[in-house]
């Protein structure tokens, strides 16, 4: 949940964590729900945290490769390789990438100070935890 990062930088990094990610001196992010709770307090709400919580444990093991990515690879009984995800996954998935999308135009609306754009996207990321 990477995407948690970039908006992380953009809206509740300070200076200097801004300065050491650009220098990249042995730069690490903290974990992601530290992350997802800074922006959080940042926009007065809790729809980044949320959606970390609702969505990490499935994202994490299809981007990792853990059983999730693997066991969907194949059928129930094991021998033919084809993809076999359920409805839920990828609706877990789409949910993740609205809640992206969101965070894109809620760190976008901020700097334009457009207080409707920020209602609208606070809107889509609570639809999508």
């Amino acid at each position: 949940m990477q995407f948690i990062g970039g908006t992380w930088l953009t809206l509740a990094a300070t200076d200097e964590e801004v300065e050491n990610f650009s220098s990249d001196d042995g730069f690490k992010f903290k974990p992601t729900y530290k992350l997802a709770k800074a922006i959080d307090m940042k926009v007065e709400g809790s729809t980044f945290h949320d959606v970390y919580e609702e969505n990490s444990s499935l994202l994490h093991g299809m981007t990792h490769g853990g059983i999730e990515q693997i066991g969907k690879q194949f059928t129930d009984d094991g021998t033919i390789i084809q993809p076999t995800f359920e409805d839920t996954d990828l609706v877990t998935s789409l949910n993740c990438a609205n809640a992206n999308i969101g965070m894109i135009l809620l760190s976008y609306s901020i700097f334009q100070n457009d207080k409707n754009l920020t209602k609208l996207a606070k809107d889509i990321i609570k639809g999508a935890a």
